[in-house]
């Protein structure tokens, strides 16, 4: 089983190491915390109803509450939503939020974005592999590519069949 997801679906795919085996697990522009679900419309008063993004057997799981200020909403308005998340980990930080894949058994390939806007995805790549003791496992690749969505790519897509092709060698 191989699962890729992009954005919260990497944040999923990284969530998912824990609760199911799969041979690879590909992430692009992934997070490295839970964050707080996202609601359909984006209004301050939208965002107060907080929950998790996740659940398992009917529970939710931990997550990274989001934080506002006028200049984060500033932000947001010109398209930049990573001054959110970004201070949403400092000043809501909860380390049980984390995406552990210590004891995941399979690949993980983390692809992210240097210019992100929507979050960092290459600190937050960056901080997954850091903080692993799943190293030896993982690679992570910073693409210079415009924007959050790297499935539309040829770049990004190719290094996906780069790496599924090493790693089905590998198997032979």
């Amino acid at each position: 089983v191989i699962v890729i997801g992009q954005s919260k679906g990497g944040e999923a795919a990284l969530l998912l190491t824990n609760y199911m085996r799969s041979a690879v697990t590909i992430a692009l522009v992934p997070s490295c915390y839970a964050f707080q679900g996202l609601p359909a419309e984006f209004t301050l008063e939208s965002f107060t109803n907080r929950k998790s993004s996740w659940s398992f057997q009917g529970k939710e799981l931990p997550y990274i509450k989001f934080y506002f200020d006028r200049e984060i909403v500033k932000e947001i308005m010109a398209g930049n939503y990573c001054t959110c998340y970004e201070a949403s980990i400092e000043k809501n930080g909860n380390e049980d939020a984390f995406l552990r894949v210590d004891g995941y058994t399979g690949k993980i390939l983390l692809i992210s974005e240097e210019n992100d806007r929507y979050w960092p995805s290459r600190a937050m790549s960056e901080q997954l592999v850091k903080r692993s003791g799943n190293r030896e496992n993982m690679r992570h690749i910073s693409m210079k590519l415009d924007g959050h969505y790297l499935m539309n790519y040829e770049e990004s897509a190719g290094e996906i069949v780069k790496y599924l092709e090493e790693y089905l060698a590998g198997k032979r």
